[in-house]
């Protein structure tokens, strides 16, 4: 190998005769050597051997301190980055907005080119929220792939897979030379190497941090990763606390609305008047297109529209049995009845 090549050059063309090593010892414990070289034999080498030994304990001395030094500073590095982090983290409820910030800030924090944020949903699914580069660079044609991605779930994808299992991150150095992440993914975003981190809240991974280069291929250092593990569950924490805070924001403006509904149909003593107001309530109260208003018959047995919103006359016509369809086994269960492919239903009223 290339090392044994050096080594021989050092012996014959260098004229190396004489050797002289001495450990690095901190506490007790090894952890280098110093190697002296000469180009003659040494008949008598114990001087250089009692000096070269006093030497190598300062040195150590002086190695190990520079080491907790740059421990410390690392540190130092790692707390300014948590309080950048926290600031962000602080300045905004706004998700989209808070995303966008941190997702840059941690690109810069760890020193890679780009950062992307995704969250897991219960079904598995990996929901892409935001991507940003380093330094500020919009690529808008990227941004659409991003986001209108072929949807994907994470057991689906090796190196996914892996970091949830592990609960760690997951190295690619050379991302063009693995089968973790998927080709097109590669070639799509330019992904030469990535890191992928999860984020994790009480002890489930609930999304990731990916990170990578694109201009070239690199390794990532213990500092990075760590670095990007501390920024992970930061934002695993602040992004569950600003959907909860949308969670009940959104629960207060539906009581709310439930309230004026109240109101407005309790103060109205006119019945088809009180129908088309309800369904038009209802329609609006949940975000939907249309909607009708069922009664029951004097046989008890069928289901007559008596009010419909943001559909034709035809309505009318469409009277459902006690149990027939949605709308039927609502009444009969005395229940909600959600279906969500209605078409594929086999219950589904087919006239």
């Amino acid at each position: 190998g290339r090392a044994e090549t050096t080594l021989r050059e050092l012996v014959l063309q260098r004229g190396c005769r004489a050797v002289l090593a001495v450990p690095l010892v901190s506490k007790e414990t090894v952890f280098g050597t110093i190697s002296i070289y000469w180009d003659h034999v040494r008949a008598n080498a114990e001087r250089e051997t009692r000096l070269l030994t006093a030497f190598a304990s300062q040195a150590a001395v002086a190695i190990e301190n520079a080491r907790l030094y740059e421990s410390a500073r690392n540190r130092i590095r790692e707390m300014e980055a948590m309080l950048d982090v926290a600031g962000i983290l602080g300045s905004t409820l706004d998700l989209s907005s808070l995303l966008k910030r941190i997702a840059q800030k941690t690109a810069q924090l760890c020193r890679v080119e780009r950062c992307t944020v995704e969250l897991f949903g219960g079904d598995g699914r990996v929901v892409p929220l935001m991507s940003q580069f380093a330094n500020g660079h919009v690529d808008r044609e990227l941004w659409e792939k991003f986001r209108n991605a072929e949807p994907y779930r994470a057991n689906e994808i090796p190196a996914y897979a892996r970091m949830i299992e592990s609960k760690a991150p997951v190295l690619i150095p050379d991302a063009t030379a693995t089968d973790l992440i998927p080709r097109e993914w590669v070639e799509v975003f330019g992904l030469k190497s990535y890191l992928l981190v999860p984020m994790i809240r009480k002890d489930r991974v609930v999304g990731a941090l990916g990170m990578d280069y694109h201009t070239e291929a690199k390794g990532f250092t213990p500092e990075q990763v760590s670095m990007a593990t501390t920024i992970a569950s930061q934002v695993a924490l602040a992004v569950e606390n600003v959907r909860l805070l949308d969670a009940e924001r959104s629960q207060a403006k539906r009581v709310e609305a439930l309230r004026e509904i109240a109101v407005e149909i309790t103060g109205t003593l006119d019945l088809e008047r009180l129908l088309r107001l309800i369904i038009s309530r209802a329609v609006d109260l949940v975000e939907a297109h249309s909607g009708t208003v069922y009664l029951l018959d004097e046989s008890g047995q069928n289901l007559v529209p008596k009010a419909w919103w943001n559909l034709g006359e035809w309505m009318k016509e469409i009277v459902h049995r006690l149990g027939e369809g949605a709308t039927g086994q609502a009444a009969l269960a005395k229940q909600g009845v959600i279906v969500n492919d209605y078409l594929h239903w086999p219950h589904r009223r087919i006239d």
